[in-house]
């Protein structure tokens, strides 16, 4: 069986893995490919946030972004029912957690 993806809406690009909705979604998959390859070389947290998960829309539910040079997390949530603000967790503001201090944490008195 062969796993390498081969189609030209899912380009290889340079030190570069990714994967998308799945093999069956070739427009999204083609957006995503393109986005990346804008971005090459140049990825933060800050622009797959603008623009690479808020275009290619992923993450409806919870969107999470990581840069593991700072060791920040990124997290969107879904609006609740009933909210207010967008629907989807990538048109919803991120919160930046600090991984470093979060699991740098002490271990509770027990």
């Amino acid at each position: 069986m062969n796993m390498l993806p081969q189609g030209d809406w899912h380009p290889r690009i340079d030190g570069a893995v990714y994967w998308s909705m799945g093999w069956q979604h070739q427009s999204w998959d083609s957006v995503f490919s393109r986005q990346l390859s804008k971005y090459h070389g140049n990825i933060t947290a800050e622009n797959t946030i603008r623009d690479i998960v808020s275009i290619i829309q992923s993450g409806d539910t919870h969107c999470a972004v990581y840069d593991l040079n700072q060791n920040y997390m990124y997290v969107a949530h879904a609006r609740k029912d009933g909210g207010s603000g967008p629907p989807r967790a990538f048109d919803r503001p991120f919160i930046r957690l600090n991984m470093k201090k979060l699991f740098g944490e002490s271990k509770p008195n027990e």
